[in-house]
């Protein structure tokens, strides 16, 4: 069961935050459930999360850096696969001060045929990097974190906005 817990049940306490968005294949496949339930289980907790259409300008934002080192075929694959479909974003926290690096590792590899077993990725996901290559579009890998603080405070404002985000600094 997903439970949410509120701040100020843990006022006093040291928390961490992260940022994850469950990808429009991890809908489709109804793994959203399994997928917030596996993060819980390793001591992750749920602090927001909510529904949201994506738009280009949304997406192209997200993916910047990517797409300014990749390229333009990258920016319009990341279209193809957001743009007009819905993500689910969600802010976590944990007493872990290394919560960005455990989440990721709770993730597994980008590329799901990398991921190591009892990972996110490679326990749900059948697709790979190659095959997506093959096909001109993105992998699709159910999940994505934030890879650095910069990047969860970054994220968090775009996909909940300046307000609620504050709300989830570390304190």
């Amino acid at each position: 069961m997903i439970t949410l817990r509120s701040k100020n049940r843990r006022e006093g306490s040291l928390m961490y935050y992260s940022f994850i968005f469950l990808k429009p294949d991890a809908m489709q496949k109804q793994l959203t459930a399994r997928i917030l339930e596996r993060l819980q289980a390793a001591g992750i907790t749920i602090e927001i999360f909510d529904y949201v259409y994506v738009t280009d300008d949304l997406i192209d934002r997200h993916y910047e850096e990517a797409a300014a080192k990749l390229g333009e075929a990258f920016r319009k694959k990341a279209r193809r696969s957001f743009s007009g479909k819905y993500i689910i974003p969600v802010i976590v926290s944990s007493h872990s001060q290394h919560i960005i690096q455990e989440i990721r590792s709770l993730i597994g590899a980008t590329d799901p045929t990398k991921a190591q077993p009892g990972t996110i990725r490679a326990d749900f996901s059948r697709d790979s990097i190659e095959k997506a290559m093959s096909e001109n579009r993105l992998c699709e890998n159910l999940i994505h974190a934030s890879d650095s603080l910069e990047a969860y405070l970054y994220e968090a404002e775009l996909w909940f906005g300046k307000e609620t985000a504050s709300r989830y600094i570390e304190t």
